[in-house]
């Protein structure tokens, strides 16, 4: 009996570890509405701008030097995973949107991202940025108390304060202090990532309150659940990077690179 349990959570782990592709190519998502890609780069737009009744948009070019020695190994990862994505993914993501209303996901992606407070709000701290842990520190407060223990953003529908302003990780502290992506990663069942983020995640583990509160099973469950939760309000957006490009691997890529220097940047 419970050899089956462990095969079944085996399987579930195969077919929805890929959620965290759709998670981190999700990421892309918030750099902008108006956002361009390019086989060989990745051009953001930024604030829109009226003058003389002509709409100009300010527009800068990330750079592209994405360390990748491994590329041959990372494409064969990279064409497992998106196999994975349109046989089990994204039929999945698309039945469970269909059957749970996205009312409800959203209210469960909100309670899920306010637990992960202490990780924001430590990262922040680490970085000696009190201006963002103090920011994070209100936003957790708030839709605990307004926002009926974080079912909803009320931060955000109510005082306009964004999620993205203080989204930091252990990843993002790493790349504060200096150090470099290493190389990129495209790993099956796990997506897009680079050492340096890798590393970043597994210590990010250890401020997650839900570590602490199951055991090893219900937490991987708990995690992948979040993930595939979370994908299931983006899921065609994977579809579209794939579309920009001809080249799908290298604009996934990119776009996953560069929105992690854009990030420490900020």
């Amino acid at each position: 009996m419970k050899r089956s349990i462990i095969f079944i959570l085996f399987l579930m782990f195969l077919g929805l570890g890929l959620s965290i592709v759709g998670e981190r190519v999700a990421l892309c998502d918030s750099l902008s509405n108006s956002t361009t890609s390019t086989d060989n780069g990745v051009v953001v737009g930024g604030d829109n701008s009226v003058n003389n009744n002509t709409n100009t948009m300010a527009e800068f070019v990330l750079p592209q030097e994405v360390p990748d020695p491994i590329e041959p190994v990372n494409r064969v990862f990279f064409t497992f995973n998106d196999k994975l994505y349109y046989w089990i993914l994204r039929p999945a993501a698309k039945a469970y949107g269909y059957v749970i209303p996205k009312a409800f996901r959203v209210s469960l992606d909100n309670l899920m991202y306010n637990t992960l407070f202490p990780v924001r709000f430590v990262n922040s701290i680490i970085q000696g940025n009190l201006d963002k842990a103090g920011y994070e520190l209100v936003r957790f407060l708030i839709n605990i108390v307004i926002g009926l223990g974080g079912l909803a953003d009320a931060a955000d529908e109510c005082f306009d304060m964004s999620r993205d302003y203080s989204n930091e990780d252990f990843g993002q502290t790493l790349g504060y202090y200096g150090i470099g992506e290493v190389a990129y990663l495209d790993l099956p069942f796990y997506g897009p990532s680079t050492v340096r983020d890798l590393v970043g995640d597994a210590v990010d583990t250890f401020g997650n309150p839900a570590y602490y509160l199951m055991n090893f099973w219900t937490f991987l469950g708990y995690e992948l659940f979040y993930k595939f939760n979370k994908f299931s309000l983006n899921v065609d957006l994977y579809d579209e990077i794939k579309g920009e490009s001809f080249d799908p691997y290298i604009a996934v890529r990119n776009y996953y690179v560069n929105y992690r220097r854009d990030l420490i940047r900020r």
